[in-house]
């Protein structure tokens, strides 16, 4: 919708800059949502049998590693978002770096949704589901009318943020009538503590070294992601949630 709207209020080259920004985002909820068509079948089993209390138990399971790579990467986004646009796509998109930082962080409240709707439509509450996203929708509509006019296309950013926060309340508000929801927020701290000190050190190093085509690009997002999950493996938190889902994947014993 805010790419249709764009089109009829902004120019080709605004839309295209948002398009791109929001294709590189839309990378990072991969993860998300094979992880939330591996637990759909089992919330509705559980629900069926009247086990709510292990999907209860289910989802800050699920929640945890998607997060885990989501927030890096938001982080990562927030310290290297001009140089991915401009060295990837060329320098003329270098403008929608704002964009890129807005769509990424909209990507950290979807990777939670998509469990919550997941879990939602699990417990057979679809029209719960298709309430919350009609409301969304039209939320959405009147957001994009209202700040691409006044902010062109980082307003349609924030509108698509907003909607998708509002979606986001109304499916764990509706899921909350049947289960307790409980967010993984130890884990959750400790993933933001191991991307600031990630982004950190990227940042230091993007300082001291021009970042101005793909090899070294990819240098210093590799750099990061090791940093990363050196950091990750030092905090409890994380440590276990690598682990049992390295488990899971018989990758460890």
């Amino acid at each position: 919708m805010d790419v249709a709207l764009l089109g009829l209020f902004l120019t080709q080259s605004d839309v295209s800059i948002y398009e791109v920004s929001w294709r590189v985002t839309a990378i990072v909820m991969l993860l998300g949502q094979s992880v939330a068509t591996t637990i759909f079948p089992q919330v509705s089993k559980w629900d069926a049998d009247g086990a709510h209390e292990r999907i209860e138990n289910l989802l800050p399971q699920a929640v945890a590693p998607v997060l885990l790579l989501v927030i890096p990467a938001f982080m990562g986004t927030i310290v290297l978002s001009q140089e991915i646009l401009s060295v990837v796509f060329g320098s003329e998109y270098a403008v929608g770096q704002l964009v890129l930082i807005i769509l990424m962080g909209e990507k950290v409240i979807q990777s939670v949704h998509i469990i919550l709707g997941t879990a939602l439509q699990g417990i057979d509450r679809p029209d719960l589901a298709a309430r919350a996203a009609i409301i969304a929708i039209f939320l959405n509509l009147v957001l994009n009318i209202v700040l691409i006019l006044q902010y062109g296309i980082v307003g349609a950013a924030v509108a698509t943020g907003l909607s998708f926060i509002a979606n986001s309340l109304l499916h764990a508000y509706y899921l909350s009538q049947f289960v307790n929801i409980r967010l993984p927020w130890q884990e959750i701290g400790a993933t933001v503590v191991a991307s600031i000190g990630m982004g950190s050190i990227v940042f230091m190093i993007k300082n001291y070294h021009t970042i101005d085509s793909l090899q070294s690009l990819l240098g210093i997002v590799i750099t990061g992601m090791v940093v990363y999950a050196l950091l990750a493996a030092t905090l409890a938190p994380l440590r276990d949630v690598i682990i049992t889902n390295l488990r899971r994947m018989d990758i460890v014993g």
